[in-house]
């Protein structure tokens, strides 16, 4: 605050008052040849001397404000406000015993500033210094005006109202404060301030919306619903009028106006503020409109949301002759939230998972009137609430849940963050609602803080605290790891098809050179036999020429006998030439059926290299390719479905979407033999205590939220890990440990999968299972199960370690097997140590170790696609669920990429986690 004008205003008048010194004294300080400053100490408690006056004449005028408020509320209880049309006004002492408690309430709303400067003449001409001072203006500024003190150091929250709670949320420091609960009866909609101020001008009172929940309206004839004034910061109940409404979806303020949404009975109520007394109704819409949002505005228009129980709209109703104007459509289906944002109307496509943005200025016939900003990537979200606070809208984001589970405590939705300039989600925090998100609001900004987009002033806002900086960058870190995932999925999908047009061409080629080539030989086949007949039509000829001439010569003996050899002799050489030649023709057809089968074979090797989908190493077969399993075994019955793409290194993977399928997919996948000496060595040299979470928390990272899932399923087993991924599998964070055992994982990593597919991998960790103890029977859910590959190391074990994976008859049944037993089929899997092998998790599967010492696997989860990993820094302790959260201040700096962090390279492209 501005201390030197007020001093400078009131030193003089006020010094020889509170100092105890005669003037004279001054007279001769000002007069004497030695000046001596005031000290600072002086300054000081001349200053306190001065706020001290300030406060009592503040307090006295409060004072006697109070006792004529006093006065007043006494009176209006006397009169009992029988009259009015509003309905009942009832205190929150809830009874005639607590008339004191209503009227400690009232003297606190009205023992204001306003109160103070209503006062004497003196009182008011010392507050209006103050407020000079404070550069004070608690008056109405205009829609999407923050009301509140410049430095209100409270500005970066949200009221957040629930089916069960409502609260207040600081999103700059990840604070929440519980002020109300709904108590299991009550659920809360609308918000906004009431007239009441406190000395630097905030509000410090809220109303709110309470209403019974729908299936308790359904089922009892009172269902009172309420509009309850509460202070502002600690939800403490001071006045509640009942209103006369049914289902009641929103109220809002708009200077002295008070707007209900009836969706019960279809139709608005206007109320009087502060008196909350009924002005008029308008009956616009029908019950099954669903009208569920208000928006007042400043030209005199309401603007409604219709939700229509579907197809959903907007309606701009004309308060002063109270009609409707118009009807905008295609906004979405069942929508919730109206917020004027840059003369567009912001809006949630509630069942779509959409926020956008209807520009009310196009004709809603052009299809182009309606702009989605962003939707939710998960199907089944419903999204409810909307606020927005310099240029940052927030809605909250609600997990798919029938109408009657909308209440229940252990429904917790989220609250996104939505930056409108750079059309960016800043980040998605889940939140303790114990229900259905119903309202997000900032009614300690503005009044109309659901209805107008609210600019705060510098220093104060979002945008200029590194808390937005940071989250900036992390979800644009986010983002471009989306799009490389994006550009990976679509370059994989290209690479795929490339090979598939190049395996076709060459198909194609391959078949061209047959046909050229079968076409060439018959043409010399046909060559060869024109020239074997002409060869024997001329040799015929020539035998009968000889024949001629031997009969004209038969009379001469001796010559007779000449020329009846000639000819024999002659026919037995065309008869020799002619086997000669058929013999050349056998040989070369002999030769051309070789070269034949030497192009088909060579054919068939192209096929199979196509289709085993490698781009680089030929194809490794796996121990299930190889080493078959006798027809006693159990899983012989069901051999792994195989996909048609392998990993980088050669060896198969099972068919992801096939591993729903049940045993029929196979229920192990043995890949291969490897040696895990060195690794057993680093194992062994574990402490104890390394496994434990003490000692993880301090040199290693933690994640808490899993300690109940662990304890129901996994007792008795410990793990340490080195990557791991949300529950969905997009977002993979790299532990401090990781390159505690990276120079002997590495190497068993590329020779699994590869040095193309260590990028693929969502989590690696090392898993121990004490003796005497079991995993219960369970299935791996979640997007890294559904998307991924499980891989077992098995490091070390012993003759009493079991492991089954089972199918259920009903499974079965639904695949068409003929299943006569009620018992689950369970298989038990190969185990032995440094075998490597692959889990069908989609299975349920159990464990049990009865033997005497520790069995210890290295468990991965490969995806078929790269993902980016965040580093997370020594002690840092995070949040596991749908996503993983981690503490704000230290994800901006700690949550660097791998790619960011690591600078020491090889051939296989560094740590190959990048």
């Amino acid at each position: 605050m501005d201390i030197a004008g007020f001093r400078s205003r009131s030193t003089s008048s006020l010094m020889p008052a509170v100092s105890g010194v005669p003037p004279g004294f001054a007279v001769q300080r000002r007069h004497g040849s030695r000046k001596q400053p005031l000290s600072t100490g002086a300054k000081a408690l001349l200053l306190l001397v001065l706020l001290g006056l300030a406060w009592l004449g503040i307090r006295r005028a409060g004072r006697k404000q109070a006792a004529t408020a006093a006065d007043e509320a006494a009176t209006a209880r006397t009169d009992g406000h029988a009259g009015t049309t509003g309905g009942a006004v009832v205190t929150s002492g809830r009874g005639a015993g607590n008339s004191g408690q209503h009227t400690a309430a009232v003297v606190h709303g009205v023992a204001s500033l306003h109160s103070a400067k209503a006062s004497g003449r003196s009182d008011q001409a010392l507050l209006s210094r103050i407020e000079r001072a404070m550069r004070l203006v608690p008056s109405y500024r205009g829609p999407g005006k923050a009301e509140t003190w410049p430095f209100f150091a409270n500005a970066n929250r949200l009221l957040l109202a629930s089916h069960g709670r409502l609260m207040w949320y600081r999103y700059d420091t990840d604070e929440v404060k519980v002020i109300q609960e709904g108590e299991g009866k009550h659920l809360f909609y609308g918000a906004f301030t009431g007239g009441e101020r406190g000395v630097l001008g905030e509000p410090t009172s809220l109303w709110v919306v309470a209403a019974p929940f729908l299936e308790q309206q359904q089922g009892s004839d009172d269902h009172k619903e309420w509009l309850l004034q509460l202070d502002l910061e600690n939800g403490q109940e001071l006045k509640r009028v009942q209103l006369p409404s049914k289902f009641t979806h929103d109220a809002v303020r708009r200077r002295d106006r008070v707007y209900v949404a009836d969706t019960g009975e279809g139709k608005v109520l206007e109320l009087g503020f502060p008196a909350m007394d009924a002005l008029r109704e308008l009956r616009l819409f029908t019950p099954k409109e669903h009208v569920n949002t208000l928006a007042p505005t400043h030209d005199g228009k309401l603007w409604a949301l219709l939700h229509n129980l579907g197809s959903s709209q907007l309606a701009e109703v004309d308060l002063a002759s109270g009609k409707e104007l118009r009807r905008i459509g295609g906004i979405g289906s069942k929508a919730h939230g109206l917020t004027f944002w840059q003369n567009k109307v912001l809006t949630l496509d509630s069942e779509g998972g959409a926020l956008v943005a209807v520009d009310t200025s196009k004709d809603p016939g052009s299809n182009d009137h309606v702009e989605k900003l962003w939707q939710v990537s998960e199907p089944g979200k419903y999204l409810k609430g909307l606020c927005v606070v310099d240029d940052v809208a927030f809605f909250g984001i609600a997990p798919g849940a029938p109408r009657d589970r909308r209440a229940d405590p252990s429904l917790n939705c989220e609250l996104a963050a939505f930056d409108l300039q750079q059309r960016l989600l800043l980040w998605r925090r889940q939140l303790p609602t114990h229900g259905l998100l119903n309202v997000v609001a900032a009614p300690h900004l503005t009044v109309e803080s659901t209805t107008y987009a609210t600019s705060t002033r510098a220093l104060i806002s979002y945008r200029d605290k590194p808390q937005f900086a940071e989250a900036v960058e992390a979800a644009r870190k986010w983002a471009l790891q989306q799009e490389r995932e994006a550009q990976g999925a679509h370059a994989v999908q290209a690479v795929q098809q490339q090979q598939a047009e190049q395996g076709e061409r060459a198909q194609g080629t391959e078949r061209r050179e047959q046909q050229a080539e079968q076409t060439a030989h018959q043409a010399a086949q046909q060559q060869q036999q024109q020239q074997q007949d002409a060869q024997q039509q001329a040799l015929s000829h020539e035998a009968q020429a000889q024949q001629e001439q031997a009969g004209q010569a038969a009379q001469v003996t001796a010559g007779a006998v000449h020329t009846n050899a000639q000819p024999q002799t002659h026919q037995q050489g065309a008869e020799a030439l002619h086997e000669e030649q058929q013999g050349r023709q056998q040989q070369e057809q002999q030769e051309q059926h070789h070269e034949g089968r030497h192009v088909a074979m060579q054919q068939d090797g192209k096929q199979a290299a196509l289709s085993s989908g490698q781009q680089g190493a030929p194809p490794v077969l796996a121990l299930s390719e190889t080493d078959e399993l006798p027809a006693s075994d159990p899983l012989a019955k069901f051999p792994p479905q195989l996909d048609s793409a392998r990993w980088s290194s050669g060896l198969p993977r099972l068919k992801a979407s096939a591993k729903s399928d049940g045993l029929r997919a196979g229920a192990q996948l043995r890949l291969l033999r490897a040696d895990v000496a060195s690794i057993r060595a680093l194992v062994d040299n574990l402490e104890d205590s390394d496994w434990g979470e003490e000692r993880q928390r301090a040199s290693n990272a933690w994640l808490s939220g899993r300690e109940d899932n662990l304890k129901q399923l996994k007792p008795g087993a410990q793990s340490i890990l080195l990557l791991f991924s949300d529950q969905d599998g997009r977002e993979v964070f790299r532990f401090p440990w990781y390159d505690r055992f990276k120079a002997v994982l590495e190497p068993l990593l590329l020779q699994i999968l590869g040095p193309e597919d260590l990028p693929n991998i969502l989590r690696l960790q090392l898993a121990r299972m004490a003796p005497s103890s079991r995993l219960r029977q369970h299935v791996d859910t979640g997007g890294y199960a559904e998307r991924g590959h499980r891989i077992h190391v098995v490091l070390q074990t012993n003759p009493g370690v079991s492991f089954h994976v089972c199918e259920p008859p009903e499974r079965a049944r639904a695949h068409g097997e003929p299943v006569a037993h009620e018992a689950p089929t369970c298989l038990p899997l190969h185990v032995e140590e440094g075998l490597a092998f692959e889990l069908n998790n989609r299975l349920p599967h159990r464990v049990v170790n009865a033997g005497d010492e520790a069995r210890i696997h290295l468990l991965l989860d490969v995806a078929e696609t790269p993902r980016q990993q965040r580093q997370l820094r020594a002690g840092e302790v995070c949040e596991y669920g749908q996503v993983i959260a981690c503490p704000p201040a230290l994800t901006g700096g700690a949550a660097e990429t791998t790619a960011e962090v690591a600078s020491d390279g090889d051939a296989h492209g560094g740590d190959g986690l990048r």
